[in-house]
């Protein structure tokens, strides 16, 4: 159903199955925090939260004109607000990174993102040092910082 729609609406095979992709992480991060309402079919559901997507995607590359103008005139379906659909795509661009970077720095990133203190970080990661917890932040910001800006997607998410 999304690849068809994609492909009918000026993207091809691999931006169907990222977009697909992307739209199960926000079901299913809707569905895991209890905020999953669908009064509706499920597959309505689904091709809302796609459409919204690629109209995100078009609107970035700003190439298919004739497209988003026949998205922004459709229709959706109920479906996580725009806001929160954006959200979840910006946290999906950084995870893309993340996980590039060593499983050291996904640890101290992930608990530091979680709230954890630099102590309370220390004691899990076994370090010698709260200092040490903010040189290996500092670090670890950095190759992710030069790992986003290195993506050609990057421009995408400055303007």
């Amino acid at each position: 159903m999304v690849l068809g729609y994609i492909i009918r609406h000026g993207g091809g095979e691999a931006e169907a199955k990222d977009v697909f992709q992307e739209t199960i992480l926000v079901i299913f991060k809707y569905s895991d925090e209890e905020k999953l309402d669908i009064k509706g079919d499920f597959g309505a559901y689904l091709i809302g939260i796609s459409k919204r997507l690629w109209l995100r995607i078009l609107r970035q590359q700003n190439t298919h004109d004739n497209h988003i103008n026949q998205l922004e005139s459709e229709t959706f379906e109920e479906h996580p607000s725009d806001k929160e659909i954006d959200q979840e795509v910006e946290y999906a661009f950084l995870r893309k990174h993340i996980v590039k970077l060593g499983e050291e720095c996904q640890k101290v990133l992930m608990m530091t993102a979680e709230g954890l203190t630099n102590s309370e970080i220390a004691e899990k990661m076994n370090y010698k040092s709260v200092n040490f917890v903010g040189v290996k932040k500092v670090k670890c910001k950095r190759a992710l910082i030069k790992l986003i800006k290195n993506d050609p997607d990057y421009q995408d998410w400055v303007q």
